[in-house]
């Protein structure tokens, strides 16, 4: 978090962000609380790093968004429909079959699905310091949805949870030897083994440093979405 303040700092003529709008993908309903008794802390206690004259603590929401359900809409009539048979992008559902006492909503914003019905995303904003009303979050999502580089039209999911996949994909790329349980030169067994028995948490983590390195520290890379 202090990096990415940092950033839009940098390229902001030195002015913070007054709203932060954060969002969390998968996350189980389970963990919501983890979310909001771990990770919200955390971000507060990011925000002291900037508190030099006066306090800076701007507004957060966090929405986590999840795709793990069996949940899928039919059009009712035909001038609903795209030409696959799935609702028009757009489509959100926030009531209903949705959480009774949550402020949540599914939102269909990828009509375009070439086999079957598009599965829509499910929405829970968890943490609401900026106070969005309903249409807004929903327009501000769906907004999201067009801004994903590699593809011309909405994608199914938020962009910026989008992003952050394929920013664990390529260091899942990078630390593919550790997850495997390949811990030093050419010792493969399973799990966390080694060679000459299991590996401490310890020999895991220096592991870990060695194949990340200083990680993407190049002056060409550190601030750009590479991971494209």
């Amino acid at each position: 978090m202090v990096d990415r303040l940092k950033l839009f700092q940098k390229k902001n003529n030195g002015k913070l962000p007054e709203r932060i709008l954060i969002y969390r993908s998968g996350i189980p309903e389970t963990r919501f609380n983890t979310i909001r008794q771990v990770e919200l802390p955390l971000i507060m206690e990011a925000f002291k790093a900037f508190s030099l004259g006066e306090p800076y603590r701007p507004k957060v929401t966090i929405v986590v968004c999840s795709k793990s359900h069996h949940v899928r809409f039919y059009p009712m009539e035909q001038d609903a429909a795209t030409s696959h048979g799935n609702p028009l992008p757009g489509t959100v559902v926030d009531h209903g079959i949705t959480a009774m006492h949550d402020f949540n909503f599914f939102l269909q914003s990828n009509g375009n699905v070439l086999l079957g019905l598009a599965r829509p995303t499910h929405y829970y904003v968890i943490h609401d310091e900026i106070a969005f009303t309903a249409n807004e979050i929903h327009e501000v999502t769906y907004a999201l949805c067009y801004m994903f580089a590699r593809a011309t039209q909405a994608v199914s999911v938020v962009s910026p949870a989008y992003y952050a996949d394929l920013a664990c994909q390529r260091g899942r790329c990078y630390l593919r030897k550790v997850i495997q349980g390949c811990i030093g030169e050419g010792s493969t067994t399973s799990g966390t083994q080694t060679g000459s028995g299991f590996a401490t948490e310890a020999e895991v983590k220096e592991e870990a440093r060695r194949l990340w390195g200083c990680g993407v520290s190049g002056a060409g890379l550190k601030e750009t979405m590479f991971y494209l």
